[in-house]
């Protein structure tokens, strides 16, 4: 029971990264585009993506602290090695961090909520974009290396890694290869978030051009950068541990089979999202996003396969994790708040901001 739990958490967390690391880089590109015409399609886009970063942030924050409280909750059950995790300490502050971030969106989300004006005075192109490439940089390492926070000097741990990865980031293909994929995956799902309206000012469903061309515009953006993800997807498989490789290459039928399917599920993503590039339909467009969100949980259950071999040394033999109900119980009900936050999310976005459009 253990494993589809972090496995779930895990999803939750990084498709909330993708949509914050998705807004702060195509913030960027768009600001770039407009940058002659603050009048301009782009511009406006710009605006719509520079004020949602801060309710973005502490959503991904809120979902970042309710997963490592779900693992802190479970991984001293299932290894050793992670002592501190028992400390009530560290599920206060896992706790606090969850609660203060939430309210923080709320705020931030209540602010955008209101009616806006037109967009703000060119920004600088090139802050926006090592903006991006930070948050997609941090949101990356965290799901590489949230493990090291719930260890024994979970702190020093952090700061050594981190450290240690900015020095060898350049001569590390790994690391590039993670950060790569991870970044375009994250403009593929900014896109989606754009064309679905998760991104969406006050004026959303004022102007039905506006609308379609806001879908189509997304959709293209996901099917370019679905493009780009071929090549990088190719260079992160060949970084990855040899081990891993034979296990998705067929060595383990369970992990094949995940592989295998979502590369399926991004098959019909990518058909779906490209009609509704040409026709802006509603319908292939919530088709495309359901495949692509299976196709992201796919791809946590290969990590989850991976940090799994990683931690081996530190399997406790002496306990099984599904033996232990409270630890379980108690993660379900954290991973439910986070499926909540989400929820509650999504309903801010798509539906409460149509409606006060009149305000």
């Amino acid at each position: 029971m253990s494993d589809p739990i972090i496995i779930f958490s895990s999803f939750l967390t990084v498709l909330a990264g993708n949509l914050l690391a998705g807004a702060a880089l195509l913030c960027a590109v768009f600001n770039w585009l407009g940058r002659h015409d603050r009048d301009s399609a782009a511009a406006a886009l710009q605006y719509r993506l520079y004020s949602s970063l801060p309710s973005l942030f502490f959503f991904w924050l809120s979902q970042a602290a309710l997963q490592l409280l779900s693992v802190a909750i479970l991984y001293p059950a299932i290894y050793s090695g992670f002592k501190t995790a028992r400390n009530p300490v560290v599920l206060s502050v896992a706790a606090t961090v969850a609660l203060g971030a939430f309210c923080m969106q709320q705020l931030y989300l209540g602010k955008t909520d209101k009616k806006q004006s037109s967009p703000e005075p060119y920004k600088a192109t090139l802050p926006l974009l090592m903006t991006g490439i930070l948050v997609s940089a941090g949101t990356t390492w965290f799901q590489e290396n949230y493990q090291l926070f719930l260890m024994d000097h979970g702190l020093a741990r952090v700061a050594s890694s981190i450290t240690q990865g900015a020095l060898t980031f350049p001569s590390n293909y790994y690391s590039q290869s993670a950060f790569l994929h991870y970044s375009v995956a994250s403009i593929a799902i900014g896109g989606l978030a754009l064309a679905l309206g998760l991104y969406e000012s006050d004026k959303r469903d004022k102007d039905s051009v506006q609308k379609k061309a806001r879908i189509k515009s997304g959709a293209f953006i996901f099917l370019i950068a679905t493009v780009l993800q071929a090549p990088v997807g190719g260079f992160y498989y060949n970084m990855l541990p040899a081990e891993m490789m034979a296990r998705m290459a067929g060595s383990d039928q369970a992990v094949s089979t995940i592989f295998g399917t979502s590369l399926l599920l991004m098959t019909i993503a990518t058909g779906c999202i490209a009609r509704a590039a040409l026709t802006a339909g509603r319908f292939s467009l919530i088709a495309g996003s359901i495949a692509a969100s299976g196709t992201v949980l796919c791809m946590m259950a290969s990590r989850h396969q991976m940090r799994t071999m990683t931690l081996e040394p530190y399997l406790n033999i002496e306990a099984h994790p599904d033996l232990i109900s409270t630890e379980t119980t108690v993660a379900i009900i954290v991973i439910l708040l986070a499926l909540a936050n989400w929820l509650f999310y999504l309903k801010k976005r798509l539906f409460d901001l149509g409606d006060r459009s009149r305000g």
